[in-house]
């Protein structure tokens, strides 16, 4: 069933040559793709996706920023939990931070600044690997990390040179890395799930949508079956109504567990919890392409030039965890998570030393109401997943809003 919800752009939008031929040739070759491969390729092809060119771009690919890049009273209050998480494993040396999507590693940094300044005991324990699939970045990241001497501390992993991730006691860190794993889409047909795929259209001489039955990738999840297992009855939805759906999210949760002998994973992404992701608005789909700090929901265009992500499920997370042998925490918001953690009091610090100038200042307390804001940042989720290790109590991010108003922000 051809779908004409797809157009050709203008001629400076149609994106990296190489990678538009190899992905018709592949088109042509199978008669059609599943948008998870599309996005596979757009995003990881080795020579031309977007996650693996050798051009730095500023910001999360130059096409939005992150919370780390907005400034480092992020990843200090982040270095306030996986302290305390060092404490509930009994204080094990070594303890590895091992951070997925690291970047050049800015958010790397200022944990282990946060480390060094406010949870010094965890320093000499420290191991803090970075892992990547741009070998570019990491290349930068560990000049950087040369330059200013932490090399001692800082290692990086190559997932494409390693046959099985090595387990580790410590904590896995992954900010904004759930949203970029290869999804198909689903569109409910009114009495069935059934699957966009992405084909070659001649009339268009460009990419082009057509439904078509599940690919069975998608098939051996069950994602109809998963749903219902969850409250969640697709019957109800309007016709037209799609998902995205996402395997490899789960088999890199999986990934997560193997490469954890005992200790924790954090993960935040821009996301909800089953319930409220697959209801209301968000049943017209939540695949968004970036670029240029403008976001669109047209994937088909900038081939290897825009960033493509996905609204991440959090129970599929925690599902795929209690599976593997995880279990985890409440998924709550990042402005709780950041509070909890005394992100406020940083600000209050900052305001009392007589060295802080105003601008400053006024700089800082933009930035922590943007990483709390209900409507922005602060409304992403976190979880934290245990393997051999304890939830109980709930680490400090995850426990009851009960802070002091004077600390509230």
């Amino acid at each position: 069933m051809p779908d004409d919800a797809a157009h050709r752009p203008p001629p400076d939008e149609l994106g990296h040559p190489d990678l538009i031929v190899a992905m018709r040739e592949e088109i042509e070759r199978d008669g059609a793709i599943t948008f998870a491969r599309f996005m596979e390729l757009a995003l990881y092809h080795p020579d031309a996706g977007y996650y693996r060119t050798p051009e730095r771009r500023p910001g999360r690919g130059g096409d939005f920023i992150t919370a780390p890049e907005i400034h480092p009273f992020f990843g200090i209050t982040i270095a306030s939990q996986i302290a305390e998480l060092w404490e509930f494993l009994g204080r094990p040396d070594p303890f590895v931070v091992r951070e997925y999507g690291p970047g050049v590693g800015g958010l790397a940094y200022d944990i282990i600044a946060g480390l060094h300044a406010h949870h010094p005991d965890v320093v000499p324990a420290l191991q803090y690997r970075l892992r990547d699939v741009n070998r570019h970045r990491m290349a930068e990241a560990m000049a950087a990390m040369i330059e200013v001497g932490l090399d001692n501390i800082v290692s990086v992993e190559d997932p494409a040179r390693e046959r099985e991730i090595e387990p580790v006691t410590g904590v896995v860190l992954a900010n904004e890395v759930a949203d970029a794993f290869p999804a198909h889409e689903l569109v409910w047909t009114g009495a069935e799930l059934r699957e966009r795929w992405v084909t070659w259209s001649p009339e268009l001489d460009w990419f082009a949508w057509d439904v078509r039955d599940l690919s069975p990738e998608v098939i051996a999840t069950d994602p109809t079956g998963w749903l219902e297992a969850h409250g969640i009855d697709p019957s109800g939805w309007p016709e037209g109504s799609r998902i995205a759906w996402s395997p490899a999210l789960t088999g890199w949760v999986e990934e997560i567990a193997r490469g954890l002998q005992r200790g924790y994973a954090l993960i935040i992404d821009y996301g909800y919890p089953a319930a409220e992701l697959y209801r209301e608005h968000r049943l017209e789909g939540t695949v968004r392409a970036y670029y240029g700090h403008t976001v669109t929901d047209d994937p088909l265009r900038r081939i290897g030039e825009q960033d493509l992500t996905v609204h991440v499920d959090f129970t599929r997370i925690t599902d795929a965890a209690a599976r593997a042998g995880m279990t985890s925490t409440p998924i709550v918001t990042q402005g709780h998570f950041l509070s909890r953690l005394n992100l406020g009091q940083l600000l209050v610090e900052l305001q009392q030393d007589p060295e802080t100038e105003l601008p400053e200042y006024y700089r800082a307390q933009a930035a922590v109401f943007r990483l709390i804001d209900p409507g922005g940042l602060g409304r992403f989720r976190v979880v934290a997943l245990g393997r051999n290790a304890p939830l109980d109590p709930l680490p400090t991010g995850f426990t009851p809003d009960d802070l002091p108003e004077a600390l509230r922000i």
